[in-house]
């Protein structure tokens, strides 16, 4: 029969069967049966994997993006959940709306550029650029892999959207309790008048 390439049989289980090492060579890790599945360590992201070995894996629950913000001048990891939990808490204890708005414009510079990129990728590696099935299969995972970014920045912006309505919720309930306050000091005057001096 044919045999495809050796990236095709690449799943993401809870076990793994073979490693891929530095020659791009699969090396079982145990004694394998004709037929069974091959499973690789996806420890990797797919930046990693990508630059290293030239594949992706759909939906490898370890990628990340290292988002450069420009104020204050550092790096973050963005995962399938979003921000950290440790750089969240740091902008709610510090009240660093610095450091949120940081994070929401690098975020939106980067989706706008992985939009851009998902969007020449067609033209640039077309048909006649990609001929045959292990330069196709290239592209889809390059496409794979931009998929997988967008996929992250959104999930960042989602957060940043649920955390800035909820706290807008917080202050319209804080606008309302305060009202209700100051509805109920005339009652009070008229049931205890001041002293007028």
């Amino acid at each position: 029969g044919k045999v495809l390439p050796w990236y095709s049989w690449l799943v993401q289980p809870a076990s793994t069967n073979v490693s891929l090492n530095d020659a791009y060579e699969l090396v079982a890790l145990t004694p394998i049966k004709a037929g069974t599945q091959l499973s690789l360590d996806a420890s990797l992201d797919n930046t990693q994997l990508l630059l290293r070995h030239g594949v992706v894996l759909n939906e490898n629950l370890k990628d990340e993006i290292q988002l450069k913000l420009l104020t204050p001048e550092r790096t973050i990891s963005l995962s399938r959940v979003g921000i950290p939990a440790q750089v969240v808490d740091q902008i709610e204890e510090e009240q660093n709306t610095q450091l949120f708005v940081s994070i929401l414009k690098s975020t939106l510079e980067q989706r706008r550029s992985v939009k851009e990129s998902l969007k020449i990728l067609p033209q640039t590696l077309n048909f006649t650029v990609c001929k045959g099935a292990l330069q196709r299969r290239r592209k889809q995972f390059l496409e794979t892999f931009l998929e997988g970014q967008l996929a992250i920045l959104q999930a960042t912006l989602e957060q940043m959207q649920d955390a800035e309505q909820a706290e807008d919720a917080d202050e319209v309930q804080g606008e309302e309790a305060t009202g209700e306050e100051a509805e109920e000091s005339p009652d009070e005057e008229v049931c205890h008048p001041r002293k007028r001096g």
